[in-house]
Order: structure tokens, then sequence, then C-alpha cells
């Protein structure tokens, strides 16, 4: 398991926020009350229903 670091030891000013081109992302589903299981994906577009909340 990764090194714990608490939040005092953060280096917040070099905490970056850009983007990080990944191989995969994990993808999941909400639906009735609870999360579905979800899966690892290459693609990287997401696809969202304009209504959505």
């Amino acid at each position: 398991m990764g090194k714990k670091v608490s939040k005092k030891d953060l280096k917040w000013s070099e905490l970056g926020f850009d983007y990080i081109r990944t191989d995969y992302r994990y993808s999941a589903i909400y639906e009735n009350g609870e999360w579905k299981p979800g899966l690892l994906i290459e693609d990287e577009q997401i696809s969202i229903h304009e209504g959505a909340p």
C-alpha cells in the first residue's frame, strides 16, 4: 500500500490540477440510489444526457 500523507504535509502550492492523460478511466453508473459495479475503459470521451442533474 502507498504512503499516507496528512493534510498538513501536503505542499498545496505545488499540487497540480492539470489534465493528465492515462491509459484507462474508471466508469460506473449510479442508478436507483446505488452505484453499479464499474469497469476500466480506454475511451477518452464521455456521454452525458443534456437533462442530467
